[in-house]
């Protein structure tokens, strides 16, 4: 009878461990879905709103659209009389500006060939003074060896 009972009582007690066991891992497992779930609620709500915000924007870029064409249809000569006339002015100012610009190009490139010429004119006037100076140096040089003698 003593057998018996402590039989029993390791299949109660290793029965009760594995249930305990099995509980264990099906509570795990309830709360990570719940998890999920709570997470995919959260995401359609944020998919359904971000949809209804875009179905908004489209009405109103529709309606944009919309009064823009209307819009066109009444302006859309003075549109392009007014844009040909401002085209035109900047034209013209950069075709001024272009002008000056040539103008004072030529100025520099005159003054850049003077500036040559000038230098040249200097160059020559250095090796002729270099020239005098040299021979002004041999006269004295002469004469200074006539008076050591």
């Amino acid at each position: 009878m003593k057998l018996f009972r402590s039989q029993r009582n390791l299949y109660i007690s290793g029965f009760s461990l594995f249930l305990w066991l099995v509980l264990r891992r099906i509570i795990s497992l309830i709360t990570l879905l719940s998890k999920e779930m709570g997470a995919q609620v959260a995401l359609e709500i944020q998919v359904a709103n971000t949809n209804d915000a875009a179905r908004k924007y489209l009405e109103e870029n529709e309606k944009i659209q919309k009064s823009l064409m209307e819009r066109k249809n009444c302006v859309n000569a003075e549109l392009i009389e007014v844009t040909n006339k401002k085209l035109k002015q900047e034209a013209e100012n950069l075709k001024a500006e272009i002008k000056k610009s040539l103008t004072v190009l030529d100025k520099k490139t005159d003054e850049v060939i003077a500036v040559k010429n000038q230098a040249g004119s200097l160059k020559l006037e250095y090796d002729h003074l270099v020239l005098e100076h040299k021979k002004l140096k041999e006269c004295a040089g002469d004469k200074h060896d006539k008076k050591t003698l």
